[in-house]
């Protein structure tokens, strides 16, 4: 069963991170969605926002009528205003998640990331680490919750902090093609075609799934000891 919703309005996004990554990959889907890369300036508060559970990687950013504004440079040149969401359960409001933490911030956050989740939505891991996409899959299915859970094997750009003066974020690459897997197999097809809206043509792999769902160069990286959240 393909549980990646169909949709004719754009996918709303929500980036559960708000470090270099999150800020980056945010700001990325907003100035794509809305026009050129290139010095573009516009709001996406409506269908890009960005969480950051202890709030204190979001503290800099300033704040707008509708979210915050977030100032990309480097490989991708664009000031947008997204939304900024004050509690996990606000999750719940968008299609897609977008989980773009360090590894050893997964047993803080992705508990609270499965309560907020609801029928329907897909969880992509950014950069997938150990075993979470299984974790999170397997407990959203313990809460009677279907969802698609795509793993990514690596983030969707690199990017670091600079002084506020200069940008919120610098962009450092933009990656061109990397690995993608699907929790279920069966919505292989339905998430790639879902990443691919959002971010691009850039994904491979997604329509077969190594058991349990895990990209060769997560594959790589796994370690018993990693398989706990």
């Amino acid at each position: 069963m393909t549980v990646a919703p169909a949709m004719s309005a754009a996918p709303t996004l929500a980036v559960v991170g708000a470090g270099p990554i999150g800020r980056a990959s945010a700001a990325l889907v907003a100035a794509a969605t809305r026009g050129p890369l290139d010095g573009h300036s516009a709001s996406s508060a409506s269908r890009v926002a960005l969480w950051s559970p202890s709030g204190a990687s979001s503290r800099d950013l300033q704040r707008t009528a509708e979210g915050v504004r977030l100032r990309a440079t480097g490989a991708l040149n664009a000031t947008v205003e997204i939304g900024l969401i004050g509690r996990a359960t606000e999750l719940a409001a968008f299609d897609v998640l977008l989980i773009a933490i360090p590894g050893n911030a997964y047993s803080a956050v992705l508990p609270s990331v499965v309560d907020a989740l609801r029928p329907g939505q897909t969880v992509i891991v950014s950069g997938a680490l150990s075993m979470a996409p299984v974790w999170l899959h397997e407990h959203a299915k313990a809460r009677a919750v279907e969802v698609s859970v795509v793993s990514w094997g690596t983030s969707l750009c690199t990017a670091r902090r600079v002084p506020e003066a200069v940008a919120d974020v610098a962009v450092g690459s933009i990656r061109s093609r990397f690995e993608m897997a699907t929790i279920p197999a069966a919505g292989g097809e339905a998430a790639h075609a879902l990443c691919t809206r959002l971010f691009g043509d850039r994904f491979t792999g997604s329509t077969t799934c190594w058991p349990p769902c895990c990209p060769t160069s997560i594959r790589s990286r796994m370690r018993p000891r990693c398989c706990r959240i």
